[in-house]
């Protein structure tokens, strides 16, 4: 594994320091994982449908060493906290603590019928937590890079991203769908990922050069997680409204998304309004995320910043996922020229925005932003798009 800049070997150094000072020697083994963004795709994915994702430049990494027993002992640099279990003794949980996904990585892998044995692990992040870019997923990521230099086992990156998934269902009580991990592991320099939910497949969509940035700016608002999330509540919603298009079509869709737009356009008006809303928004998404790919294929980055800002309306109005902090940093943003497009950034309810930038006008609109909806300089997160979750041995 290359680590990629300064600060990402900065990170690794830090963490491995961390594990010197609490377990009082080296750590031998690395994993890293990077946070994701959701380009366009927005609640689709466990809809069984398309989205457009990117890898970025902020990450979680974790090292360690074996220990001779069943013991996992775990602490963590960003989080000031520590925790330790039994390999024998792991059991489901519905609360998103940081050290149920610990647990939960080394649970779904055992059950996969990987053979592991007791660690120590240390970790670190750069990535910011409650923004809407998966710091979830990039720590069951590179837990589970580090675990595979400890123990290998030899599982395709797909079969390893449902194991992560399951790990946040049945540990932390956050049903997620495969975006996330998935992103997190098959992220590749310089493109999007096209994830077509529907049967897992996915294909890469490279940016045009010279290519935009990727700006997050973060609201202030943090996302709530686990049980009785807003979230869940929406995947219920959507559930609902599945069950009616089958109803009034007379079909058995599998999911949402493999209703056709035009078919439930013919039958909107005899749903319920809230499940209408959700189905609308979801389906019209779906059908953005494939749009946004051809234009790519045509270095159409303007065709691409509409699509964004028709999608973070909908979050608005039709999947009401978005909150006044965010719509403000939006409404702000689309006063400064070099801005592309901009949505809601992950689940919503909090979290970041996502704004695409001309690349020669990413200087001026973070300042822009500084002076005029006074966002935090550290407030503010100029990515790249980098490769996916990878592990070492450390020298």
């Amino acid at each position: 594994m290359e680590m990629g800049s300064v600060d990402d070997r900065n990170l690794v150094h830090s963490a491995a320091r961390a594990f010197q000072r609490h377990f009082g020697q080296s750590s031998i083994v690395c994993g890293y994982a990077p946070g994701r963004v959701e380009i366009l795709g927005n609640h689709t994915d466990y809809n069984g449908g398309a989205v457009l994702a990117a890898a970025i430049d902020r990450h979680v990494v974790v090292v360690g060493r074996r220990r001779t027993d069943r013991q996992v002992r775990v602490v963590s640099a960003t989080l000031d906290g520590q925790a330790s279990f039994d390999l024998d003794e792991i059991t489901p949980t519905a609360t998103a603590e940081w050290s149920h996904y610990v647990q939960g990585v080394f649970g779904v892998l055992q059950s996969a019928g990987c053979e592991l044995g007791g660690a120590e692990l240390a970790i670190d992040s750069s990535v910011p937590a409650g923004a809407g870019v998966s710091s979830s997923a990039a720590l069951t990521s590179a837990i589970a890079m580090a675990i595979q230099q400890l123990y290998p086992f030899e599982l395709s990156r797909l079969d390893l991203a449902r194991l992560l998934r399951r790990a946040e269902h049945e540990y932390a009580g956050v049903h997620c769908g495969l975006l996330d991990p998935f992103t997190v592991l098959h992220g590749a320099d310089g493109q999007f990922v096209l994830l077509d939910c529907a049967d897992d497949s996915h294909v890469l969509a490279p940016l045009p050069q010279p290519a935009p940035a990727v700006v997050l700016c973060q609201s202030g608002v943090e996302r709530r997680l686990g049980a009785d999330a807003p979230y869940n509540l929406r995947r219920g919603e959507c559930e609902q409204a599945l069950a009616a298009c089958n109803e009034h079509l007379g079909e058995a869709f599998p999911a949402l998304c493999a209703v056709p737009l035009a078919s439930f356009r013919e039958i909107a008006e005899r749903i319920q309004d809230t499940p209408r809303k959700r189905a609308a928004h979801v389906l019209e998404e779906h059908a953005r995320v494939f749009a946004a790919r051809d234009a790519l294929r045509r270095a159409e980055l303007g065709q691409l910043g509409t699509l964004l800002f028709e999608s973070h309306v909908s979050s608005q109005t039709q999947f009401e996922n978005s909150c006044p902090e965010l719509d403000r940093l939006l409404r702000i943003g689309q006063q400064h020229a070099g801005l592309i497009g901009g949505r809601l950034c992950g689940a919503g309810w909090g979290g970041c925005m996502l704004f695409v930038v001309q690349a020669d006008q990413v200087e001026d609109f973070c300042a822009h932003m500084q002076k005029v909806a006074h966002v935090a300089e550290g407030a503010l997160h100029v990515c790249q798009v980098c490769d996916g979750a990878s592990g070492r041995h450390l020298s």
